[in-house]
């Protein structure tokens, strides 16, 4: 016994995923590997997929790629980009144990982002999937690739008819320098580069199991052994694909998220029927469970721990849960994936980190009584330091990450601020914002442009103009003048840093922002320097998106001016990254519930005065604020250009690209209906409309046509403040009823045709 622990315990650190998978599945082919939803009603519980189930679908998808690759191409890089399913795993061991590459582009990824990590991978062999976003179809019409479909997860995942084993015999020192899978940078700048994580890398995760028998303190991975962990980030993302292959290491099972948006309410499920230990959630979806009672309850009530990735929790939330659960803070990057942190025991102290001295770290001073966390090569530690397996070429590697030291204990540091201009969302983004303040200060109305946002949910732009307005209506025009601009410079920014109009503000006269020299502003001091009006702006969306329930359970905590930001980004992405798992790929943790019991009494009384107004007026008010530009709402489900190397069938498997909705023009009527047409097809069409205004005025979507899934072309949780906001804006102007609508509509009825009919169901 003593000798095989030995032997098992020298191995860590020299072994490779493919072979440890196909070595599992031979001696204990029935221990679960992952947990899936059975089907898309997450009622319906999960199903665990064993080794020997994951290993048969890795071959099967391998003998696939044998028959449907021509491995004449030059590049080996496979981009795959797909329903956020088990599939991402089964390409990723599948594409390694055959001699290429998987790369994994974040859905949330502008095209150009995506056509450029395609350009700096030489990527020419796409593996697609029905159901994929929309972009492929766009990335396709600018890029001749080689298309192929993997077949459906069920097909792959069956039980019958199992494969011939794909041998995969590399020996750890052969392979340990070759790249595992290709992810990438958040995009933080507008434009992301690939990294190209290596089995050396992930090996070093491995190795943490090794700290304990050196005579250091045991790390997060002790901690999970043998345990059940949701990872609630998109299965493409850093965090979510470290954590699936740490568990192949250590012994546990992760439960992954569903394909779709992941918000509160899916977690609260997954915590119900997903039989989970833990659960591991970026900052801003702990926020948004603990803003719902009852979802908090049921969390306390049935897990032992919670973990958060990828910013910082706020204080009122990791107190309350750190006293009720175990609660661990975890860090990482893309280029390492996860940091040896161990679990110490004191609650008071859950915002802290302890990081083991094998990393081979130290914290640089910086400024404020700030360190910077730089892990330097050691040759004595290399086992530990997968960084320099990524990047081979240096000796040091500063994370930019600023920490600060506990008071009384020098070993704890918390995550205080990156030394960058990084801006960390409360998500798991982060955003550069330099390339867009530099194309928004172009426009001649603007003296300077500054982006904040760092701790929040959502991006927000602080604009010195030239001329200052003199009353509100000036600063409405100035914003209106000014917004093409904007556009512009949201156009190659990653989704989750995109700025919405409700998310600017003018500065003052009397408070002109703080510059170095006569121009460059310093960033601090003038985000500083407006911190309440910010501070005022993130309260305002905060509260307009809690219920009513919400509001009543929060409101000691609003009293003492708490600011608990309440969206969760998918995961979507952004987790997209993607990044330092200030990931991707993240989704709307704030699902708003549609008012059950008052709602088809006021949609019936809204739509009888909204026709009547239009019928006085001569014009929609739908169109409260502007409206869709002429030409726009008529081009909607026309068709666009196809890829020339496609069969059509399999082109109209991904959607048209249409052109992008441009900014909406004020007070462009619509032609009214006659009087006396009060019947459900002018209602319907009326609704139509007023949802496709505020669509055209709250989000980047392309044009999409009434029957198209709008998550697929691009709506994530930020988006969806601005759109559920707009349509209620409507219902307030135009029957005095405030928040009729919640966001949990939209998730039911992602089109705008299924949008229409629910609400006309409804009276």
């Amino acid at each position: 016994m003593a000798s095989n622990l030995k032997a098992l315990l020298s191995s860590h650190g020299r072994r490779l995923i493919p072979a440890l998978i196909d070595e599992i599945a031979q001696k204990d082919g029935n221990r679960p590997f992952i947990s899936i939803p059975v089907s898309s009603k997450l009622q319906d519980g999960y199903a665990d997929v064993t080794f020997a189930i994951f290993a048969a679908a890795v071959d099967r998808t391998c003998w696939w790629l044998e028959e449907t690759l021509d491995r004449s191409r030059a590049s080996n890089v496979l981009f795959y980009i797909g329903p956020l399913d088990v599939r991402y795993l089964i390409l990723m061991v599948a594409a390694n144990k055959t001699g290429y590459v998987a790369f994994f582009s974040s859905h949330r990824n502008s095209l150009e982002a995506h056509l450029s990590l395609l350009d700096a991978t030489n990527c020419s062999n796409a593996i697609l999937a029905e159901g994929a976003p929309a972009v492929v179809k766009q990335i396709l019409a600018k890029r001749a690739m080689d298309v192929s479909y993997i077949p459906n997860a069920e097909f792959l995942l069956r039980k019958d008819e199992l494969p011939a084993n794909y041998p995969f015999q590399r020996a750890f020192d052969d392979a340990k320098d070759d790249t595992f899978v290709v992810l990438h940078t958040s995009g933080s700048t507008g434009i992301p580069k690939p990294v190209f994580v290596t089995h050396g890398t992930f090996a070093s995760n491995d190795a943490y199991q090794l700290i304990p028998s050196r005579g250091g303190k045991p790390t997060f991975i002790d901690f999970l052994r043998g345990k059940r962990l949701f990872v609630s980030m998109p299965i493409f993302h850093a965090a979510n694909l470290g954590m699936v292959m740490i568990s192949i290491f250590a012994g546990f099972t992760c439960v992954l998220p569903p394909a779709g948006p992941m918000n509160a309410d899916q977690v609260d499920l997954i915590h119900t029927y997903g039989n989970v230990d833990g659960s591991l959630c970026p900052p801003s979806l702990l926020v948004d469970i603990y803003n719902e009672p009852k979802y908090l309850q049921n969390m306390v009530r049935r897990l032992d721990f919670a973990a958060y990735v990828g910013g910082t929790l706020a204080t009122e939330v990791g107190g309350f849960f750190s006293h009720k659960l175990k609660l661990i803070t975890l860090f990482g990057t893309t280029e390492n994936m996860y940091f040896p942190l161990e679990v110490h025991d004191k609650p008071v102290n859950w915002q802290y980190m302890q990081f083991s001295s094998f990393l081979g770290h130290s914290f640089r001073d910086s400024t404020q009584d700030l360190g910077e966390l730089v892990i330097v090569r050691d040759s004595e530690k290399s086992l530990w330091q997968g960084i320099f397996s990524t990047f081979p070429g240096i000796n040091e590697y500063g994370t930019k990450d600023l920490y600060e030291q506990h008071p009384d204990n020098k070993s704890l540091r918390r995550f205080s601020r990156r030394s960058d201009d990084i801006i960390c969302f409360n998500n798991a983004e982060k955003l550069n914002p330099i390339t867009m303040e530099t194309i928004i200060s172009t426009h001649q109305a603007i003296e300077s442009a500054i982006i904040g946002g760092n701790g929040q949910f959502q991006a927000c732009l602080l604009i010195e103009p030239k001329s200052y307005p003199a009353n509100p209506a000036e600063a409405r025009h100035l914003i209106e003048q000014i917004w093409p601009t904007i556009l512009e410079a949201n156009k190659d920014c990653p989704a989750h840093g995109r700025i919405v109009k409700d998310f600017i503000v003018l500065t003052t006269r009397d408070k002109p922002l703080p510059k170095a020299g006569k121009t460059t502003v310093q960033r601090s001091a003038a985000l500083q320097l407006y911190a309440k009006e910010l501070e005022a702006l993130y309260t305002k969306f905060s509260s307009s998106m809690q219920t009513k329930t919400t509001t009543q359970a929060r409101s000691s905590s609003q009293q003492r001016g708490l600011n608990i930001p309440h969206t969760q980004d998918e995961q979507i992405i952004k987790l997209e990254e993607d990044d330092d798992f200030l990931l991707p790929d993240s989704t709307d943790g704030r699902i708003e519930r549609v008012l059950k019991r008052v709602l088809p009494s006021i949609l019936a009384h809204a739509l009888r005065v909204v026709a009547d107004q239009m019928f006085d007026n001569g014009a929609s008010p739908f169109f409260y604020d502007s409206t869709v530009p002429s030409g726009t709402l008529g081009s909607r489900g026309s068709g666009s250009q196809s890829h020339q190397t496609l069969p059509d069938a399999q082109l109209d498997k991904l959607g048209d690209p249409r052109t992008t909705i441009s900014d909406p023009i004020k007070n462009a009527p619509l032609t009214p209906p006659s009087k006396g047409s009060h019947n459900t097809d002018t209602r319907n069409e009326m609704l139509r409309e007023g949802l496709y205004s505020a669509l055209a005025n709250s989000t980047f979507l392309p044009n999409v046509a009434d029957d198209e899934n709008l998550f697929n072309y691009g709506l994530d949780s930020i988006q969806m403040v601005s759109f559920i906001r707009n349509i209620n804006e409507f219902f307030e102007r135009s029957t005095g009823l405030k928040n009729a609508v919640h966001s949990k509509i939209v998730y039911e009825n992602p089109s705008i045709k299924q949008l229409v009919g629910a609400l006309q169901t409804a009276t």
